[in-house]
């Protein structure tokens, strides 16, 4: 029975169908009228509606209407440049801004796949191998990678980053690859800036593998470029770029073992915990036949630092797992490793590992499953597409009561309908009030700014500056107003929103 399987290549078939059934999947859900697929895709079509209406992409996160852009600035222009491209408008055509944008994040993401294919190559030549690695790779990524968000063009870069690094310190040598390393690296953290740490810990790992001055070399150069590249974003977008991309990303979780960041550290875990054991064998076979100064030292090296960093990453106020991704590109590099140090040992007990190969995607499909990662219904697809249609006709209601008075949407998922409203935002001024109320079952966390005072924005809210407050018709949204926003009195109302109206006889 095996050779016939083996002859007939008949075990690629379940790992295709699995690349192939993900991959579909992503791509019917690119087309959803869910406001937020996953990882907060209103917030970033936000950020490009204030390009498309020549408002700052940096501004006093601090003073009135509090707006920010936590991230460096690559994705929302080159997003805002492929909006432009198809000459839709970020406000009135919001469907086919998500459609778009969406889709480009699903072509990075095959990219990102093919770089992965090369750098599988360096440790296996097996065309078995490659599909195995891929379809576990897309067992263990998550909706993030497929959303309006800047991951899927940060991993693609860090991709391209790896690639280039290892090629030129442990194969061709080649200056090419040296460049193409420090500038992809560059452009990873001009993406989404969390990058830097994960580069950084690279060169410092092959401190110990490679040729010092080397490293050394392009470690300074890859530093020195980014820090030439942050006073241009100065004199480009204001001084309020530090405060954006540094001051406002620094939240401090408070109670944290009773915060849900514990509960995703765990999850994550379970889920790559078998991954560690095979980096752990990896580092012995290495340790005891070969030495660690070669790609494959690297490799399980990074898996180790990675792992630790990666999981207390997620420590952070609003983490998901999307903070383990670059961790997750060694991980199944370390597959193949595995594969190529151990095959011997695999064959000789193939069905052992057979089953244990199937436990683990059992493992996986269970995961996915509570995560809902490649899940489709269509009763919750009408449900999205009632829900669109009724914030699009509700919110010209709305815009035309509240007129050109100061309005704040507690919910942000709703903001992307109030673009050219007098609109307030600052929800990263409470980002726990935020979580807990956008969250669909109960979680707890309680954080606040590291750095930043809040009571002058708190202040809005108590003297009126802020006249008015929209929410959804839903007892969680209510229960947040009478909790928060306590001189607030209902005032209006549509269809499926609540408004509510500054009372200054409020006590």
């Amino acid at each position: 029975m095996y050779e016939f399987i083996k002859k007939y290549n008949l075990h690629f078939i379940p790992f295709i169908f699995l690349i192939m059934l993900f991959l579909l999947i992503r791509m019917r859900l690119s087309f959803s009228y869910s406001f937020d697929n996953d990882g907060l895709e209103y917030y970033f079509v936000h950020v490009m509606q204030r390009i498309m209406l020549h408002k700052p992409i940096y501004p006093n996160p601090e003073s009135f209407p509090f707006e920010n852009c936590l991230y460096t600035p690559i994705y929302p222009y080159l997003c805002s440049i492929i909006i432009g491209f198809f000459k839709l408008d970020a406000i009135t055509n919001l469907y086919k801004t998500y459609v778009l944008i969406r889709l480009f994040s699903y072509v990075l993401v095959l990219a990102q796949l093919y770089y992965l294919i090369k750098l599988i190559k360096f440790f296996t030549a097996s065309k078995f191998h490659q599909v195995l690695i891929t379809a576990l790779f897309l067992f263990l990524i998550t909706g993030h990678i497929f959303c309006i968000r800047p991951d899927a063009l940060k991993l693609l870069f860090f991709s391209v980053f790896l690639y280039h690094l290892i090629n030129y310190f442990f194969f061709k040598q080649k200056t090419r690859d040296a460049f193409i390393a420090v500038c992809s690296a560059v452009l990873a953290v001009y993406t989404k800036q969390d990058i830097t740490i994960h580069i950084f810990l690279c060169f410092g790992i092959l401190l110990f593998l490679a040729d010092k001055r080397k490293v050394l070399i392009l470690a300074v150069s890859f530093g020195f470029i980014c820090f030439i590249c942050f006073i241009l974003c100065f004199l480009i977008f204001g001084k309020y770029v530090f405060s954006n991309l540094v001051l406002f990303n620094l939240q401090s979780v408070t109670e944290i073992l009773k915060s849900y960041n514990i509960y995703f550290i765990i999850f994550s875990i379970i889920r790559t915990f078998p991954l560690l054991i095979l980096v752990i064998l990896n580092l012995k076979t290495l340790k005891k036949e070969t030495d660690l100064k070669s790609a494959s030292g690297f490799i399980v090296l990074c898996s180790l630092v990675f792992y630790i960093y990666s999981h207390l990453s997620i420590l952070r106020a609003a983490a998901n797992l999307n903070y383990t991704y670059e961790l997750l590109i060694f991980l199944v590099l370390n597959i193949a490793l595995f594969l190529k140090l151990h095959t011997n040992k695999i064959n000789q007990k193939l069905s052992l590992s057979v089953i244990i190969l199937a436990g683990y995607i059992a493992l996986l499909a269970v995961s996915n499953a509570i995560i809902q990662n490649y899940s489709m219904y269509e009763v919750k697809e009408q449900q999205f597409k009632k829900e669109y249609f009724a914030s699009v006709k509700e919110s010209k209601t709305i815009k035309e009561l509240i007129g050109k008075e100061a309005v704040f949407l507690p919910n942000s998922k709703y903001m992307i309908f109030y673009a050219d409203a007098n609109m307030v935002t600052g929800h990263d001024m409470h980002i726990d009030r935020f979580i807990i109320l956008y969250a669909s079952i109960h979680i707890y966390i309680k954080s606040k700014l590291t750095v930043i005072n809040t009571d002058g924005y708190d202040s809005n809210f108590t003297n009126g500056t802020i006249k008015y407050i929209v929410i959804p018709k839903d007892s969680k949204s209510r229960k947040h107003v009478a909790d928060f926003y306590p001189k607030y009195k209902a005032y209006s109302n549509t269809d499926n929103f609540l408004v509510y109206q500054f009372d200054k006889n409020s006590q």
